[in-house]
């Protein structure tokens, strides 16, 4: 349904021009995603058991996971900034530390890998919790059965940044009306936020990769 919305904005219904699976699709699902992250709210929290590999501090990102938010048998979470930075308890060739007990912090590290110290010296199993993709990473490119998680009627918005993503294809006018389109797809996504914020006083937070207090700075 939302694909055929989005084919009769850029008009093309029969999908000639733009291909089903590998644009129109995939822009839909680049649309869910960028709306979560606007909107600052995760769709899916989950938790699952992650083995972490011995000696060494760099883990891979548990699959299907966007960011992690806990890790319940590591009590603390730090920075790669403060891991370089502030040695109070370890030299700073922290990368190298390693412990037959649990590691005692952690860290994101951008979106493929998190941080451990110091590193297990044996394959342990720890509790990681996190948020996962709106919609999970899987064969490519979209099949169309993926589902939005979003309530009907901010499917408008969705449409809207399929149809600019679409545009891009394209130069002079239609690429000009592709960002008006953008446009108008920011305007329904900050409306959006605004709604949960007086729904939800936490937001998902990209700077530090979990829930944290929304700003109560009024509007002047």
């Amino acid at each position: 349904m939302l694909a055929e919305q989005v084919l009769a904005r850029v008009q093309d219904p029969s999908a000639v021009f733009w291909d089903l699976h590998l644009e129109v699709y995939a822009a839909l699902v680049e649309a869910i995603n960028d709306l979560m992250l606007i909107i600052g709210r995760p769709t899916t929290i989950y938790s699952l058991q992650v083995t972490l590999n011995p000696r060494i501090c760099w883990q891979p990102m548990p699959q299907n996971m966007l960011a992690i938010t806990n890790i319940r048998e590591i009590p603390w979470k730090t920075t790669l900034h403060t891991l370089d930075y502030t040695q109070s308890s370890w030299n700073s060739n922290w990368e190298a530390d390693s412990s037959p007990n649990l590691p005692q912090r952690w860290a994101p590290l951008g979106m493929t890998y998190f941080i451990v110290h110091p590193a297990v010296e044996q394959a342990t199993t720890v509790t990681v919790a996190g948020v996962g993709y709106p919609v999970q990473p899987g064969a490519w490119p979209p099949t169309g059965a993926e589902t939005s998680p979003f309530h009907i009627e901010f499917e408008q918005a969705l449409e809207l940044y399929a149809a600019s993503y679409l545009r891009l294809k394209e130069i002079g006018d239609d690429a000009a009306e592709g960002m008006e389109l953008y446009k108008a797809y920011l305007q329904i996504a900050q409306r959006l936020s605004k709604i949960d914020d007086r729904r939800d006083s936490l937001v998902y937070s990209q700077a530090f990769g979990v829930p944290v207090a929304a700003s109560r700075v009024t509007m002047r």
